[in-house]
């Protein structure tokens, strides 16, 4: 199973799986999957684009296909597909 080598986005990564098992701490009950539960960046009076993400990174050490997706709170992102050689 792979481990995440760096789970970023600063308020926190939340249901993401892979390769179909849990790869990061589930929704705690009771919070939405969407809302923030603080937000410490600037707030523009506009559409805009939140740039205060880092990338989040996986090791695999076997070859082959494997399978990245968030699905937190009931919700479902679509599949990332990596083919590792």
């Amino acid at each position: 199973m792979p481990v995440p080598v760096r789970a970023g986005r600063r308020r926190g990564l939340l249901g993401e799986t892979v390769d179909g098992a849990p790869a990061t701490a589930p929704v705690p009950q009771g919070q939405d999957a969407l809302e923030p539960t603080s937000y410490d960046a600037r707030v523009l009076p506009g559409p805009g684009v939140d740039a205060h993400y880092d990338v989040t990174e996986y090791v695999f050490d076997e070859p082959g296909t494997h399978t990245v997706q968030r699905a937190p709170g009931g919700r479902r992102s679509n599949v990332l597909t990596v083919e590792v050689g």
